[in-house]
C-alpha cells in the first residue's frame, strides 16, 4: 500500500493528493469539548446530565401520555451499519456514506463499508488549506460543514476508500485528540494571519502562508498518521479515485435539490440548472409528496434541517413539537418567521428511510431517520421524527435527478443565482 506522502525536510512538507477543487452536538451549559465519542453520545450520559437540570415543573418534559409506535409501514431494506461522526461537523459526509453503501448493497446484494476517517481526515485537511488562502483575515476556526454539493465535490476530489485498508492509526474523530488537533491548526493558523496582516510585500505573504500549510500538514501526519493513496482490494489495485468510480459511479450523476420555501403556499420554482444539478425551491406539501414518493420506490432520501434539540428525546429518538410540554407561546415560530429573524440553518444532514402514515387519512405520521450519533443514542442510532418536526424545521432534499420524482416545475427563476459549483 502507498500512502499520501508527507515529506518533512528543514520544514518542507508535500502531500500528494491534489486538494484543489459543526461541530453539531446537543446543546448544554458546559462543554463537550473534553468528552471522548462513547462518552458523548451515550445514553447514560445523557439521562446524568438531564437529572442535573430537570425541573420541577412538566415544562420542556416529555409528556407522559406520548405514545410512540416504532414500527414503519414503509421502510427501505438494505441498510448499512450506523456510523459516528463523534466530535466532528462533517454529518454531510455521513449521510453521503449511507446513501453510497445502501445503494451499492441494493445494486450489487452485498456489504461495502467505506471508511469515514478517510473522508473526514482528507476534508480537515483540504479545509484547513482553504482556510489560509482566504482573505478573511479575522476567521482561523476551520469549519467543517458543507451543503451537499460541496460535500459531494469533497468525496470526489479525495476519492473513497473501504474501511478494511485504513481507518486511521488513532482515533481523532472524538476528544482529547480531536481537541488537540483543532486547537494546533488553529493557532498556526492565527499566527500566520497575524504576520500575514503586517506583510505588503507578496513574496513575504506567500512565505509565511507556505510555512502555515506545512506546519498545517505536519499536525495531520504527526496525528493521524499516513494515508494511503494506492491500495489493494479484492486482488486489484487501487487509488481512491478509481475505487470511487469502480465502486460508486453513481456519486457523479446529476442532483435535485429542493429548498423548502417559507411560504406554505409557494409555487415549485426553478432557481437553476445545470448538466449535474438542478436546484429547486418548493412549498411543503410538495416536499413531503416528494420524499414520499421516493421512499415508496426504495430510495433513501438526503435530507438538511435545523436541529432544535429542545424537542428532541435523544434516549427514545423522538423529535416532536407536540411531544413535549410547552409553556404558553414558547412552541417555535414558523418558517416565515424564523426566515425573517435568520433563526435557519439546516444545519444537520441525515438519511430518511421510512416513513409511517395512518391508513385512514393517508397523512404522514413519522419519517424514520437514520443519524450519524451512533448506535447508543436513539432507537439504536434511528430516530423517530414525527411530522410537526418535518413540517417545522426540514429545510431541503436531495436524491439523483429523475424526472419520475422531479416535481412539477409552476415558475422558473429569472435570477441565476452564483452558487460557486
Amino acid at each position: 500500500m502507498k500512502y499520501f506522502e508527507f515529506k518533512n525536510s528543514r520544514g518542507l512538507i508535500r502531500l500528494s493528493i491534489i486538494l484543489t477543487g459543526a461541530l453539531l452536538l446537543l446543546s448544554s451549559p458546559f462543554s463537550w469539548a473534553s468528552k471522548t465519542c462513547s462518552e458523548l453520545y451515550s445514553k447514560d450520559s445523557v439521562a446524568n446530565f438531564a437529572t442535573e437540570v430537570e425541573q420541577k415543573t412538566a415544562v420542556g418534559n416529555l409528556r407522559k401520555n406520548f405514545a410512540l409506535d416504532p414500527t414503519y409501514k414503509v421502510e427501505v431494506p438494505d441498510q448499512s451499519s450506523i456510523k459516528n461522526q463523534c466530535n466532528l461537523g462533517t454529518c454531510h459526509l455521513y449521510s453521503w456514506v449511507s446513501l453510497l453503501e445502501h445503494d451499492y448493497k441494493t445494486s450489487v446484494h452485498a456489504d461495502i463499508k467505506i471508511s469515514t476517517h478517510y473522508l473526514s481526515a482528507l476534508h480537515w485537511i483540504r479545509k484547513s488549506l482553504d482556510l489560509l488562502e482566504s482573505n478573511s483575515g479575522d476567521e482561523v476556526n476551520v469549519q467543517l460543514g458543507a451543503h451537499i454539493f460541496g460535500s459531494r465535490w469533497s468525496i470526489l476530489s479525495s476519492g473513497i476508500v473501504p474501511d478494511e485498508v485504513w481507518t486511521g492509526s488513532r482515533d481523532f474523530q472524538s476528544a482529547p485528540l480531536s481537541a488537540k488537533i483543532t486547537e494546533y491548526v488553529k493557532n498556526i493558523t492565527a499566527r500566520a494571519k497575524w504576520e500575514i496582516s503586517k506583510q505588503t510585500e507578496a513574496s513575504q505573504i506567500e512565505k509565511i502562508r507556505k510555512k502555515a500549510k506545512n506546519d498545517v500538514l505536519s499536525v495531520f501526519q504527526n496525528l493521524i498518521g499516513n494515508i494511503p493513496n494506492n491500495f489493494t482490494f479484492q486482488g486489484k489495485e487501487y487509488t481512491p479515485v478509481s475505487f470511487q468510480k469502480t465502486f460508486f459511479p453513481d456519486l457523479s450523476k446529476p442532483i435535485t435539490h429542493i429548498i423548502v420555501a417559507s411560504d406554505r403556499k409557494a409555487q415549485t420554482t426553478l432557481d437553476q440548472s445545470s448538466q449535474s444539478y438542478s436546484l429547486i425551491s418548493a412549498n411543503i406539501d410538495t416536499i413531503e409528496s416528494t420524499v414520499r414518493k421516493l421512499l415508496d420506490q426504495g430510495q433513501n432520501v438526503y435530507i438538511g434541517y435545523d436541529h432544535n434539540a429542545q424537542f428532541v428525546d435523544v434516549k427514545t429518538g423522538i423529535m416532536s413539537i407536540g411531544a413535549f410540554e410547552l409553556p404558553s407561546g414558547g412552541g417555535p415560530l414558523s418558517r416565515e418567521q424564523r426566515s425573517f429573524f435568520k433563526m435557519s440553518s439546516g444545519d444537520h444532514a441525515v438519511q430518511l428511510v421510512g416513513y409511517d402514515y395512518d391508513p385512514k387519512t393517508n397523512r404522514v405520521i413519522k419519517w424514520k431517520l437514520k443519524n450519524s450519533w451512533g448506535e447508543k443514542l436513539g432507537d439504536n442510532g434511528y430516530f423517530h421524527m414525527f411530522n410537526d418536526y418535518f413540517r417545522a424545521f426540514v429545510s431541503s432534499v436531495s436524491f439523483y435527478s429523475n424526472p419520475e420524482f422531479t416535481p412539477a416545475i409552476e415558475k422558473i427563476n429569472p435570477t441565476q443565482l452564483n452558487l460557486g459549483f
